[in-house]
C-alpha cells in the first residue's frame, strides 16, 4: 500500500485571483477538498499579512464561517469587520492540511475599488463656500483638499465638511 502523498486541492477562491474593483468589505472564501479529508483545525488564512483564521477560529477583527462541503472538504469564508480602508491590493495567503498531514499553501491577490466620494456644495456666500461629503472609508488617516494641484489643507479622518473663507466672487 502506497501512502497518500497528495496535497489538498484548492477548488475555488473568491474574490478570484487578479479580480478588480472589489468592495472594501469583501467576504474572502476558499473552498478546499482532499480524498482523505481536510483537517479543519489545520487551516490558516492570512489577509494582507494579518491572521484572519487559524486552527478553527476567527481572529480578532474578523468574522466568518467554516462549513463542511461534501464528505471531505470545507469552505472557509472570512470578512474583516472594519473593511480594508485605503488598502487597494489585498493579498491572501492560506494553508490547509489533510488528515494524513499533506499541506497545500496558496496565495492570491485582488484589488479593491476606490471609494466613491460625492462632493456637494452645502452653502455659498459672497466670501465663503462649504463643501460636504459622506465618509465612506474606514481606516484613513486624513483627507487633503487640493486647489489647482496644490494641497490647500489637511483634514482629520472622519471629516464630512470643509469651509473655505476669504474667497472672492470670481474665484474659479
Amino acid at each position: 500500500v502506497r501512502p497518500d502523498a497528495t496535497k489538498p486541492t484548492v477548488v475555488s477562491t473568491t474574490p478570484a485571483a487578479g479580480a478588480g474593483n472589489i468592495a472594501l468589505t469583501p467576504t474572502i472564501t476558499m473552498v478546499v477538498d482532499d480524498a482523505s479529508g481536510v483537517a479543519s483545525n489545520r487551516m490558516v488564512m492570512k489577509i494582507s499579512n494579518v491572521t484572519a483564521f487559524s486552527n478553527g477560529t476567527n481572529r480578532a477583527g474578523f468574522t466568518g464561517a467554516l462549513v463542511r462541503v461534501g464528505a471531505t472538504g470545507f469552505s472557509l469564508s472570512v470578512t474583516r469587520v472594519a473593511g480594508f480602508g485605503n488598502l487597494t491590493t489585498i493579498t491572501v495567503s492560506a494553508s490547509v492540511r489533510d488528515l494524513i498531514t499533506n499541506t497545500r499553501s496558496t496565495n492570491w491577490s485582488f484589488t479593491t475599488a476606490p471609494p466613491v466620494l460625492t462632493l456637494t456644495v452645502a452653502s455659498v456666500s459672497t466670501n465663503r463656500i462649504v463643501w460636504a461629503w459622506a465618509d465612506t472609508v474606514s481606516g484613513e488617516s486624513n483627507y487633503r483638499v487640493y486647489y489647482t494641484s496644490t494641497a490647500f489643507t489637511n483634514l482629520v479622518a472622519g471629516s464630512t465638511a470643509w469651509t473655505q473663507r476669504g474667497i472672492s466672487p470670481n474665484t474659479p
